[in-house]
Order: C-alpha cells, then structure tokens, then sequence
C-alpha cells in the first residue's frame, strides 16, 4: 500500500503518503546457550556436591541433565512409568519430545544409582519424578535449574541447555561417530535422504558413550581444585552414602583433601522397573 503511494505522488496524483513507510524488520540473531567448559564443569559438580543450599532432588535432577545430555523439560517433566531401572533405560515418549520422536536414553551406572536414590526421596504414589512442591501433580518448576546455577555462582557461565553442547562438544573433539551423539542428543537428522535409508540406532554405541561421559564427568569431579566458587557444607556423591559431612566453607586447594569416589550401581528396587 505505501507503495502505490509513493506512486500515486511521482504521479502528481497527491501530494502525500497518509501510510506510514515500511520497516524492513531486522532479521533475528540466533544466540547459543552458553556451556561450560570441561574444566567449568569440573568445578560446577564440586560446587554442587560441596553446596548446603541445593535440595537433594533438585541436586540430582542438575546432575541427570547431565549425564543423558537431554534437555532440561524432558529430564524435569521426567514420569516413572517411563523408566526402566532394571534394564538401565528411559524411553521418552514423542509427546513429550522436541521433534515428537520417542527417544530412547540408555542410562549409565551412575544415572541408575541417581534415579534409585531419587526413588527413596520421593513418595511412591508420586508420578512424576521431580513432584512440584506446591502441586504434586505437577512437574519440578521449568526454571528450577536456571535458579541452581545462578545460585551457585554460574550465571552466564552455562545453562542446563548448555550441557548438551558441552557433551557433543567433548565427543567431536575426540574425532566420535555424529551419528552417535546426534542420536544421543535426539536432533533430527540434517540429511533427510541419508536419514531415509540409515534407520540403525545406535542403541550399543549410545550406551558406550554415555557411560563414557559419566565416567569423564566423575574425573573433571575429582580433578577439579575449586578455587572460584565458594562451597557450603558437603553434599555426598554417592547417592547411597548418607553420612552427613561437617560444614566445609570455601577456595579448597588441595584436591586429595576433598576427593570423592565415583557413584557406583546400587541394588535396584524392584518397585520401579517398568
């Protein structure tokens, strides 16, 4: 319309435009979630595990981001219907998916230890397996781990989001097959032709990798000196140790003074094999 204006004025026709000119809108800038490096990280799980002010379910939740490599509503909106403990595995229905594609996630020994230690705190009627605390019926709030970060002194460090690209970051590093860890991240695949005719899912080569990143995230743990972030009273690793430690307050430099074992495979209840 502003152009048929604009030429009814070259025309002599009239002597102004009544319609406003047209803004060419700016196209948007796609910004990336920020992500820890390895040795951020490092220092991110032993301000965790070092933190008073974390509740234990929200704490593993945290940790459960991070050793799937799932985004952070499929971990936190996570149900107990879905889970196969015995089995090691959780399979996400494609409702509940980004790309409406079930996704199946083999779990490592340490996310199984987690996942069995969350069943012991949360009530056996529950559904879900972060309750809200308000409404039961209903999922953690979506911005809970968003709030841990910023707690611990992490804001514009890294996002929950920022995990993933923190896992497929370490494993291209290392020359991994993308295959793999584009399945382990559940993208759908850019080439839709090769996707066509390569229908293999990886299930074996997931497994491997994802206990592989459990175990690198447990010596980033072990490694890590956490001199940036301040630490409150000590939270134990291993989900099935509940030994209080006694309140330790901050810049640790000796790394044998804190070090902790890395959460072994518990005994499963059977109450909560799928």
């Amino acid at each position: 319309m502003w152009g048929i204006f604009e030429y009814a004025i070259d025309s002599g026709l009239i002597e102004n435009n009544p319609v406003p000119p047209v803004r060419v809108m700016k196209k948007r800038t796609q910004t990336n979630h920020p992500a820890l490096s390895e040795k951020q990280i490092g220092v991110f799980l032993r301000t965790l595990d070092g933190s008073g002010r974390i509740n234990e379910e929200t704490r593993i939740a945290m940790l459960l981001v991070l050793l799937t490599a799932c985004r952070k509503a499929e971990v936190i909106e996570g149900r107990w219907d879905e889970v196969n403990l015995k089995g090691a595995q959780w399979e996400i229905p494609a409702e509940r998916m980004k790309a409406k594609r079930a996704h199946w996630i083999p779990l490592s020994t340490q996310a199984v230890a987690l996942l069995t230690r969350l069943h012991e705190l949360v009530p056996a009627n529950r559904e879900h397996l972060f309750p809200n605390r308000v409404d039961p019926h209903r999922p953690m709030a979506n911005r809970s781990l968003n709030a841990l970060m910023e707690r611990l002194g992490f804001s514009g460090e890294g996002t929950p989001h920022g995990m993933r690209a923190s896992f497929s970051t370490h494993f291209n590093s290392l020359g991994g097959n993308i295959d793999v860890i584009e399945h382990c991240l559940a993208h759908v695949p850019a080439n839709a032709v090769r996707a066509a005719y390569n229908r293999h899912a990886y299930q074996d080569e997931r497994r491997a990798m994802l206990q592989e990143w459990a175990n690198r995230l447990d010596q980033l743990r072990r490694e890590c000196v956490p001199i940036e972030h301040e630490c409150g009273s000590a939270a134990p690793l291993n989900p099935t140790n509940t030994t209080e430690s006694k309140p330790r307050h901050t810049r640790t430099r000796s790394a044998r003074a804190v070090a902790r074992p890395s959460v072994k495979a518990v005994s499963l209840p059977a109450t909560v094999v799928a």
